[in-house]
């Protein structure tokens, strides 16, 4: 055995054996096993840590969170008591709240996007953010706070939820009688007047209403940047720019079920190899052919997985090897997760890579751990496989994702990694099969917000078109509608720890 897979393979049974009798210590309590351990395993991009102001904020804002939110069993009667100007009994004199509808109706990913950008904005405008306790996320996710629960009774929150439907949307209209609080809808399909939510003079209104309503399916932090109170916050908080990343692993905590099943999974099949490529392929209505040579390309051509000799040309490429010798690491293992709806990827690379011989001295392995040719709304067992995956593919050293896809944009920023993307997902506005497309591209590790651009208006006249203090608010590759943040480039992996 290789000394440093030795040395990682007896630093992974120490920190084992601390998690075993952590467990041993708190069984029975209502401790989430993945709050304590999860840092162990994000081993590329480990260097990447919060700012103390973040850390500080944490504590403040759960702080705040257990004020505003003790003692309150009836929250339905509470919202319209508050809105009344009736008493309350408990003490919130002062706060405010971000009721969050997560995604509903679409998939993992995008709940996901909703949570972290509805959390971004509650944390650094001090809303205690809230959402029902019948949903998707609350049965695979720890609560993450310490002394409050971000959730609240179903039948309550809905009634809340169709009050505030009633008032002004994204405040793009007068909000007229209807003052109890505003509708923040934001998906793909709000229209250009309604980005105004993302102007100054809008948050300015926005911060005197009690209660928010939030409702999207995207990652809409990169344009809070544009408000400059809210650009300053960010800013002091997030120096890096890494916001994702940061809140994800504060509050992505999965339930300790499920974190159960990752660490099985990566200590069972992944963690003894060298390197740990992630690998995500988000289509399953293309051709399939198309697609894995697109895939196969980008592997080989970022050198991340070595050229393969097929049985047929053993002969003929016999005296090439033999002179050229063989490139890569000497007997580096390298260890391939792939996530896929579509089993056949999987499958045929490692049918290739088992009897085809790499054009190098390293060994390669394929997994996979589901084979759903089907995304399914509200199934609750595929989302749960789904978030394994991704947290799978965050353990990684380098990763490959899907051009647009929540999936992957959710990995790489767990990961803290800039993954190269596959231009290989069907969209209108883009011909993937175009010979002017690169297979892959190197992208950054913070998600798009897709469907938004910086040529919105403002109701001042104000526009973000040309403005020097958010230059690094950029366009997302490939796409003209979309906005994502420029980050510092996180150099490779190179090799085994």
């Amino acid at each position: 055995m290789p000394r440093q897979q030795h040395r990682r393979q007896l630093v992974y049974m120490t920190n084992q054996q601390h998690a075993n009798r952590w467990r041993r210590l708190v069984r029975g309590k209502k401790e989430c096993w993945s709050k304590h351990e999860r840092h162990q395993y994000w081993q590329a991009g480990a260097h990447v840590e919060p700012s103390a102001a973040f850390v500080r904020q944490k504590t403040e804002y759960e702080r705040m969170h257990h004020r505003c939110t003790e003692g309150i069993t009836d929250w339905k009667a509470f919202y319209f008591n508050q809105s009344e100007g009736k008493s309350a009994t408990a003490d919130v004199d002062g706060c405010k709240y971000a009721f969050l509808i997560p995604g509903q109706w679409h998939g993992l990913g995008n709940r996901i996007m909703s949570l972290i950008s509805t959390f971004t904005y509650a944390f650094i405008t001090h809303r205690a953010i809230l959402m029902p306790d019948d949903g998707i996320l609350p049965s695979l996710l720890c609560n993450p706070f310490a002394h409050s629960s971000w959730l609240i009774p179903a039948s309550q929150f809905w009634a809340i939820k169709a009050d505030l439907e009633k008032g002004p949307r994204n405040l793009a209209e007068q909000p007229g009688k209807h003052s109890r609080g505003v509708f923040c809808h934001l998906d793909w399909m709000t229209p250009e007047d309604e980005w105004t939510f993302f102007c100054k003079r809008t948050q300015e209104e926005v911060a005197e209403k009690p209660f928010m309503l939030f409702w999207s399916d995207m990652f809409f932090v990169p344009p809070l940047y544009f408000v400059p109170s809210l650009r300053a916050r960010l800013e002091a908080l997030f120096p890096d720019r890494r916001v994702f990343t940061h809140v994800a692993r504060y509050i992505l905590l999965p339930a300790n079920y499920l974190w159960d099943r990752i660490v099985r999974s990566y200590h069972g099949h992944l963690e003894h190899h060298d390197v740990l490529l992630g690998l995500q392929i988000r289509p399953v209505d293309e051709t399939q052919e198309d697609i894995f040579e697109r895939v196969l390309a980008c592997v080989t051509s970022t050198q991340y997985l070595p050229a393969v000799i097929l049985p047929d040309q053993w002969q003929a490429m016999a005296d090439d090897v033999e002179d050229e010798g063989l490139r890569g690491a000497q007997g580096e293992s390298i260890g391939v997760f792939v996530a896929a709806l579509n089993g056949s990827y999987a499958s045929r690379l490692s049918t290739l890579y088992s009897q085809g011989k790499p054009y190098s001295a390293q060994t390669v392995s394929i997994y996979s751990e589901t084979h759903d040719t089907t995304e399914r709304q509200d199934d609750r067992q595929q989302y749960a496989a789904a978030l394994e995956e991704m947290f799978l593919l965050s353990f990684a050293h380098r990763l490959i994702t899907s051009d647009f896809s929540t999936f992957g944009y959710t990995a790489a920023a767990l990961a803290a990694i800039d993954p190269w993307s596959l231009n290989i997902v069907k969209r209108a506005e883009v011909d993937w099969r175009s010979n002017d497309r690169p297979v892959c591209q190197r992208t950054v590790s913070e998600p798009c917000a897709l469907s938004i651009r910086r040529q919105f208006k403002c109701p001042d006249g104000d526009s973000h078109t040309s403005d020097s203090e958010t230059a690094f608010v950029r366009t997302c590759p490939v796409i003209d509608a979309g906005l994502h943040l420029e980050l510092p480039r996180i150099p490779d992996f190179i090799g085994a720890v």
